[in-house]
């Protein structure tokens, strides 16, 4: 998702030559591999977007796999960088690095801080160990490595599985299904009353091109990407039913976990270096619905042929 927004945006500059690297290009298990990728290109600058990542139902199925793919990744692609000499690089963390109980909005003094959300703790210490390594990287070796904290993304290219998407994607898939399919109610996890701060993937895109100026350094490490407002569950799902047009009964599983009650970045040091977020929730959902819809059509086109 964040990997096609933030091409289409580097593109749009002449000044920027974008050498763009597929997930599936080679073993990023490999250090040989990534080491010869690294030598290859030579880049200047890197962004680092790999990595396996879900909402709730992914965290407690698989944190292992969540756990190790982006522990080996990102060793592999740190220890390149510094191979090849690649001094500026940006990494993405996320939301869920904060302790489960701190204040709002989470500041980036508040890491390492407090406890982790269970429902995610191996995901978001793996995540951590990322920050510690930018850190490590740019104290020994003198690199500035920038650790990118978004809040939740949404957008075009989303994740729209239930199995494994994050709230946004997950909810626009399921009450689309229930408007097609003419359910007249839609069952959905939690109490509602969490809130959760939303970004559309556009924002987050623009947000890491600020952060390969060169006026970002390793002093700005790491760096909060929030939009500037949160949203409880309750009101996103109606919001989405609305985008949707699905006009049924909406029934709350409190059996199923919550996740943390707020998460809400301070995003005042990316403010301060001129950024901030341009679309709203409201255009945004719009925006990821009629993708989806594009994506849903295209997808039947093929599946027809």
């Amino acid at each position: 998702m964040l990997g096609h927004a933030l091409v289409a945006q580097l593109r749009n500059n002449p000044d920027h030559q974008v050498i763009l690297v597929q997930q599936d290009r080679l073993d990023w298990y490999s250090f040989k591999q990534v080491t010869a990728l690294m030598t290859q290109y030579a880049p200047s600058t890197l962004v680092c977007l790999l990595g396996k990542s879900g909402g709730i139902a992914l965290n407690q199925a698989a944190p292992a796999d969540l756990m190790l793919d982006n522990l080996l990744i990102v060793l592999n692609v740190m220890r390149a960088c510094q191979r090849v000499n690649i001094q500026k690089a940006v990494f993405l963390g996320s939301s869920c690095m904060y302790p489960s109980h701190t204040l709002q909005p989470m500041h980036e003094r508040l890491l390492f801080s407090g406890y982790l959300e269970p429902t995610s703790q191996s995901y978001a210490v793996a995540k951590l160990a990322l920050l510690q390594l930018c850190e490590a990287f740019n104290q020994q070796y003198g690199t500035h490595f920038i650790c990118a904290i978004p809040s939740s993304m949404y957008g075009p290219h989303d994740d729209f599985d239930q199995k494994s998407a994050h709230v946004v994607g997950a909810l626009i898939n399921k009450f689309h299904h229930a408007q097609v399919n003419q359910v007249s109610q839609v069952t959905v996890w939690g109490s509602g009353l969490p809130s959760r701060e939303l970004i559309y993937v556009d924002d987050v895109a623009r947000a890491i091109i600020r952060c390969l100026a060169k006026d970002v350094s390793a002093k700005n490490n790491p760096i909060n990407v929030g939009y500037g407002g949160d949203i409880s569950i309750k009101a996103l799902a109606e919001m989405i039913a609305k985008t949707v047009g699905f006009s049924g009964q909406m029934l709350w599983d409190r059996s199923q976990s919550d996740g943390v009650s707020q998460k809400r970045l301070d995003n005042s040091q990316l403010t301060s270096l001129g950024w901030s977020a341009q679309i709203s929730v409201e255009q945004g959902l719009e925006l990821t619905y009629q993708w989806y819809l594009y994506a849903s059509a295209e997808a039947h086109d093929q599946i027809s042929v």
